[in-house]
């Protein structure tokens, strides 16, 4: 009946929160790991980050959000790990997806001392965000979005931190920026 299938929509959606949980804490575990080694190498960084873009097409065209994406169509070499660099990438994807209010950027820029890849959304104008705690685990904002576990820009900071990149954020004119650096 209607009411045995609230309880059924319900439970349903507490599993995929455990599950979306559990997933957080198996990737917050590897990123925290201290002991594992990462192997470096030469990197196409825009390569690499065209790659994840088009495969966020579906949901973008989905949600009406509007992208604009400065990727150089040239090889731009780092010294990373492109597991790693994917999983940051897909993880400031996945932050945009959630909290974007009608649009996204991704801008990879070289210069003499490095690689600077900035991914850009506007926010809700009641959404507050500490800019010094963004990086903190379980710190989500006062967003009216009940999506994700607060950990995803966590671990972001923690891989960074392994490859040896810089990782930062800003919040101006309600455009909220988290860029990585890459020396």
């Amino acid at each position: 009946d209607d009411r045995d299938m609230e309880y059924l929509d319900i439970a349903i959606a507490k599993t995929e929160y455990l599950r979306v949980l559990s997933d957080a804490f198996f990737e917050v575990s590897y990123a925290e790991a201290k002991d594992e080694a990462i192997d470096i190498r030469n990197i196409d960084v825009a390569r690499t980050l065209t790659a994840l873009v088009l495969e966020q097409y579906e949901w973008i065209q989905e949600s009406g959000i509007q992208a604009a994406f400065d990727i150089p169509e040239s090889v731009v070499w780092v010294q990373s790990n492109e597991k790693v660099l994917n999983r940051i990438f897909t993880n400031f994807f996945s932050n945009a997806r959630k909290y974007a209010d009608t649009r996204i950027s991704v801008c990879l820029q070289q210069d003499a001392d490095g690689v600077s890849i900035t991914f850009t959304n506007d926010i809700e104008a009641d959404n507050e965000i500490d800019i010094d705690h963004v990086f903190d685990a379980f710190y989500r904002g006062n967003s009216r979005r009940e999506e994700g576990a607060g950990l995803g820009l966590y671990v972001v900071k923690c891989l960074a931190d392994k490859l040896g990149h810089v990782v930062s954020a800003e919040v101006k004119d309600k455009q909220f920026s988290v860029m990585l650096r890459i020396k």
